[in-house]
């Protein structure tokens, strides 16, 4: 039987098999990423956020009353590589109702809210729909049950994490830095804030976040598999 192959072809294997692959991610990704709908944001079609109200209706009321799907006006950025807040918030299930709660309402109405749409967090605001903080089912589980406190006496901004500690996002980040902004601080919600208005636009899970990166990456995969086939050139 013939014997090991000599280092130098191996070596010599190796360096063209790195080149290639270099030559590949160079020429594939940009051209597959800018055909998503990665958009700079600025704001919310509809420009403002709506306060909750004082008292909030039956779960079946609340879903009957939500409004119809917000999404952010999807303007400039065609040169951008990466996926952006913005796109990963148009695919969220927070477009489809009214994410924010007045911080004068009860934790049981939020518990309400949780329950209807079937999320985990929402955004917290004033009269004026100025965000004042963020309330998630962790916070009713470890500042209220644990407590022994009620839900129907106990106000939002007794247990809401305040603005003054909140971890905010832009719909101009990309998807990788609001991941790295939740991994940092340990959070599973990101609200989107309009760096000129200063008010919320968006909110986003850690499961949109994931569901971004992978389509990015999906997307990623086939250019490169097609490249690899003779499918596509490498400029």
């Amino acid at each position: 039987p013939p014997g090991p192959a000599p280092r130098w072809f191996i070596t010599n294997t190796k360096m063209l098999s790195r080149v290639a692959s270099t030559a590949a991610k160079r020429a594939a990704p940009l051209a597959v990423r800018q055909t998503a709908r990665s958009a700079s944001a600025v704001a919310l079609s509809g420009a403002r956020v709506v306060p909750a109200a004082a008292t909030i209706p039956a779960q079946q009321q609340l879903l009957n009353s939500a409004p119809t799907r917000r999404s952010l006006s999807a303007a400039a950025a065609e040169d951008t590589d990466h996926y952006l807040a913005a796109y990963a918030y148009e695919k969220s299930c927070y477009t489809d109702m009214d994410f924010t709660i007045n911080e004068d309402d009860t934790m049981y109405n939020a518990v309400q809210k949780f329950s209807a749409f079937k999320v985990g967090s929402l955004v917290v605001v004033d009269g004026e729909g100025n965000l004042t903080g963020i309330i998630s089912e962790r916070d009713y589980i470890t500042k209220l049950a644990l407590l022994g406190k009620k839900s129907k006496e106990t106000s939002i901004k007794e247990v809401m994490t305040t603005a003054a500690n909140l971890v905010t996002g832009s719909p101009d980040d990309t998807v990788e830095t609001c991941m790295d902004k939740m991994l940092s601080r340990s959070i599973r919600h990101l609200p989107l804030v309009d760096k000129a208005s200063g008010k919320v636009v968006g909110l986003l899970s850690i499961k949109d976040i994931i569901k971004v990166l992978v389509e990015e990456k999906d997307a990623e995969i086939k250019q490169l598999s097609k490249i690899a086939l003779g499918q596509d050139e490498v400029v």
